[in-house]
């Protein structure tokens, strides 16, 4: 009996310190000190304002260069040949600095989305703009969770 639970002491033991760490997105170590943007300018400043919304106040300054293009493809068309859905593709580039260590990198974002035509133009276009914020949002969350995840491998 007591060599069963010494070997269950030594198993939980090695198992419980072996060395993983968690991560944990919701610790944002770094401040975004510049963005500089190119292409689409209200893609662009939708995610800028996000991504400073988000900032906090650190020792660690990364500089952003962020190019962003937006696509409408033609998604759907009914038996009249008129146009029904349309799927909007957001690419994003973004170069960073960290300012500390002068490490340089890159890394690339899509999203994509749908969204109806209305039969009134002010509604497709609401529809379409409601959309670009959507995946605006979803970008700039997607570069704060890469940024930790580089701050966090430092």
């Amino acid at each position: 009996m007591i060599k069963k639970i010494f070997i269950f002491f030594i198993i939980f033991t090695i198992l419980n310190n072996c060395g993983f760490k968690v991560v944990n997105n919701n610790l944002q170590n770094f401040n975004i000190v510049s963005i500089d943007t190119s292409g689409e300018t209200r893609i662009n400043y939708l995610i800028k304002n996000n991504l400073l919304n988000n900032n906090r106040n650190s020792n660690r300054g990364i500089n952003l260069k962020l190019q962003t293009s937006k696509k409408r493809i033609i998604k759907e068309k009914n038996i009249k040949n008129e146009i029904t859905k349309y799927q909007i593709v957001i690419n994003a580039d973004i170069e960073y600095a960290l300012v500390e260590n002068n490490i340089i990198g890159k890394f690339a974002l899509s999203k994509d989305g749908i969204y109806d035509v209305n039969t009134q133009y002010s509604r497709t276009i609401n529809n379409e703009k409601n959309l670009i914020i959507e995946l605006s949002e979803d970008i700039a969350s997607e570069i704060i969770n890469n940024l930790v995840n580089i701050n966090n491998d430092l």
